[in-house]
Order: C-alpha cells, then sequence, then structure tokens
C-alpha cells in the first residue's frame, strides 16, 4: 500500500490536516503506517466493502491531502494520484520524488 509515501508528499508539500502538519514527519509516518496496516487487514479479510465509510475516506484525506470525495470515487491510488495533490495550485508532484513540482500537461 501506498498511502504512507502518499502521506509523506502530502506532509512534505503542507497539504496533510494542520494537526499533522505540527508533527514531525517520523510521528506522521509511524501513525499512518499504523492504519495503513489496519486497512490492509480488514480488506484481506473482506470486511471492508465499497463504497468506503465516509470516516475511512476523511482519514485517509487527512494524511493524504486529498478531498475525501476524489477518494471515495477512486477507490484506489495509482500514479495519476499525485497529479491531484497541488491541483489547487496548478502544479504536480514527482511520481517517484514529491519533492519536485511540475505543471501539468
Amino acid at each position: 500500500m501506498e498511502l504512507p509515501t502518499y502521506a509523506a508528499d502530502a506532509w512534505y508539500n503542507k497539504k496533510a490536516a494542520p494537526d499533522l502538519q505540527r508533527q514531525d514527519l517520523k510521528s506522521v509516518l509511524k501513525e499512518v503506517e499504523g492504519f495503513a496496516t489496519r486497512l490492509c487487514r480488514a480488506l484481506a479479510k473482506g470486511t471492508i466493502s465499497p463504497p468506503p465509510s465516509a470516516k475511512r475516506s476523511s482519514t485517509t484525506g487527512a494524511y493524504t491531502g486529498l478531498d475525501a470525495r476524489y477518494i471515495e470515487k477512486q477507490l484506489r491510488f495509482d500514479c495519476r494520484t499525485s497529479r491531484q495533490l497541488l491541483r489547487d495550485r496548478h502544479q504536480t508532484i514527482g511520481r517517484y520524488d514529491g519533492r519536485w513540482l511540475g505543471h501539468p500537461r
């Protein structure tokens, strides 16, 4: 699961939830990894079915800086997801390194 990577990108680009922005990155990643582990276990057991709950979408949105409606609509993250983080600034982040900024084509 790429959730910790998206959370690190959001934290670096100051798009994570304000309470997460006040923490250091190591603490944020530990919290996100715990959430991702629980989420993966629930998915593996088949106890989560679409559409995702509003709470899960808002939690994922807080970690990743993505709008909860986008998360509910997509259900999965892929390389296009990185284009959404800085959409309001008309910028994109690098696919391999979220510190690099670019402009969408």
